[in-house]
């Protein structure tokens, strides 16, 4: 079978290149993985003269080696000469993993390749066989029985190549049992963390990054283990129960995790905290972080956000004490799902939402938790003021910015009213110099005697125009309650006016939300 695709691996009848430049190896432990099934390519210009087949995977800690065996099938006088493009690399899942090769492996030597580093015979006679090694970057992890070496994009143009790319299937590389934990299902996982619901136990859902992420912390002999759940995209060599990581606790209450990488690569550089109602991961390589928020144990026991991808992120506030809360209309707008995340006794919990009306002309929405096991509040301990805020008055905000990267504690930031005045002297809006980042629409704004005067909305493009933000009137909230076809009571509680500021968001802060939004 022969396959003209994108230039990877070419046979060049030519002369033998003697520019290779020699690059240092890895080191490390592996093994040798056999190949069930292995393409086998014809070569030849009128006719075939050889036969090009991979023989033989090694898979060592940091990289991989693979062999292909070049068959002469005629006399070969000009001689066979083998290149590879510099930026091929092994494909496995259609690319969610990819290692870059990294070089020629000819004894114990490593050369480029790349168009003028060719490899090779001058001359083979009938059933002559020649070996050529290629190492790739990277670990291919244990469970991965099939994988592509892919072409690079970069063309050769000498003379009389051909290209070739190769499937590889049924490659002997079990996965590793030290990777499973003893607990293999959804049921068994939930279980456990029932019978050591410590605050820590729970699943967790990874927020923002582009994938969807659900991990479970159980405990095992006495021992915290974090257990993979589900991803998406989904990788073939993880299941339902397999090892995470192991954590330590260390003096600092900070775990210290043997984390497995997405390739099940061991990374100790990573350490994890724990807040009750979310889960931080640090990295010490580069101070990168990761926040997971606990989905369960939750308000729910069937709460759709924990089966759905979280795409996005917002704040709201309540607005009637059986469960009804606002928010910006472009934070709801096209939800698949909606989460609604609130402290209650000092943990989150999270419930289904759902939308009950929407202003997008003022952006703003009505929403409510649609939860069989929601309590409604007691009085919510804030009013609203519908009077127009005179220039330079303080206010504060509260919300939810950047959770991905800031974690879920609540964001409390001050400013001034700039202008009575939004975009062109839009009267629907005040300007604020309160900073509003990614996460917080949809936040209350409070004046200094605690009362609501509007919600957080947008700001205009920092790069050109500095920090200006905007927030919608609260008398533009109280329209849209109003229009509803049943009476909401809007909270009109004065018991945070006198309080110290710190006071005031100790009290405020289990009546902010934040919203996840879902796929």
């Amino acid at each position: 079978m022969r396959r003209f695709v994108l230039p990877i691996l070419l046979l060049l009848i030519s002369i033998c290149d003697s520019k290779a430049q020699l690059v240092t190896p890895f080191e490390g432990k592996g093994a040798v993985r056999n190949i069930l099934f292995s393409d086998i390519y014809d070569y030849g210009r009128d006719k075939t003269c050889a036969t090009i087949q991979v023989s033989e995977v090694k898979i060592w800690d940091d990289y991989v080696d693979i062999e292909y065996v070049v068959t002469a099938t005629e006399n070969i006088k000009n001689g066979i000469y083998l290149g590879f493009a510099n930026n091929g690399y092994i494909s496995i899942e259609g690319g969610i993993l990819k290692l870059p090769v990294y070089g020629q492996l000819s004894g114990d030597q490593l050369f480029e390749v790349g168009s003028d580093h060719k490899r090779g015979w001058a001359k083979m006679e009938k059933g002559q066989k020649g070996r050529y090694i290629l190492r790739f970057k990277g670990h291919i992890p244990n469970g991965v029985t099939k994988f592509t070496i892919n072409p690079g994009k970069e063309l050769f143009t000498h003379y009389s190549s051909s290209v070739f790319c190769f499937d590889l299937q049924g490659l002997i590389n079990p996965p590793k049992s030290k990777y499973h934990s003893k607990l293999t299902s959804a049921s068994m996982i939930t279980e456990n963390i029932d019978n050591n619901n410590d605050g820590i136990c729970g699943i967790y859902e990874l927020i923002g990054g582009g994938v969807s992420n659900k991990i479970a912390c159980v405990k095992v002999d006495g021992e915290y283990q974090l257990i993979h759940m589900d991803r998406t995209p989904s990788l073939s060599w993880w299941s339902v129960g397999d090892i995470k990581a192991w954590l330590t606790k260390t003096p600092s209450g900070i775990y210290k995790a043997k984390w497995l990488m997405a390739d099940k690569a061991v990374n100790e550089d990573i350490y994890i905290t724990f807040d009750g109602y979310s889960m931080s991961l640090v990295s010490g390589i580069d101070a990168s972080e990761q926040v997971y928020l606990k989905t369960y144990p939750s308000g729910s026991s069937t709460n759709s956000i924990g089966q759905m991808q979280i795409v996005g992120s917002g704040t709201g506030f309540a607005i009637d004490k059986r469960g009804y809360f606002v928010t910006n209309h472009h934070v709801i707008d096209g939800a698949g799902a909606i989460g609604i995340c609130i402290q209650k006794n000092g943990e989150w919990v999270s419930y289904n939402g759902k939308v009950i009306k929407t202003d997008p002309t003022n952006d703003i929405a009505i929403i409510k938790i649609d939860d069989e096991d929601f309590k409604e509040f007691n009085n919510i301990p804030y009013s609203f003021s519908y009077e127009s805020e005179d220039v330079a008055a303080e206010i504060f905000t509260l919300g939810y910015p950047r959770v991905d990267v800031m974690g879920t504690d609540v964001k409390y930031t001050t400013g001034v009213i700039n202008s009575r005045t939004g975009i062109q002297g839009d009267p629907t809006h005040y300007q604020i110099s309160a900073h509003i980042d990614h996460g917080n629409s949809g936040g209350p704004l409070f004046n200094t005697k605690g009362h609501v005067i509007g919600i957080t909305d947008s700001g205009l493009d920092k790069a050109k125009f500095g920090d200006v933000n905007y927030s919608v009137k609260s008398m533009y909230i109280k329209a849209l309650v109003e229009s509803l076809p049943i009476k909401l009571q809007l909270p009109n509680d004065s018991r945070i006016t006198n309080m110290s500021r710190s006071e005031q968001i100790k009290t405020i802060s289990p009546y902010v939300a934040l919203i996840l939004i879902a796929q």
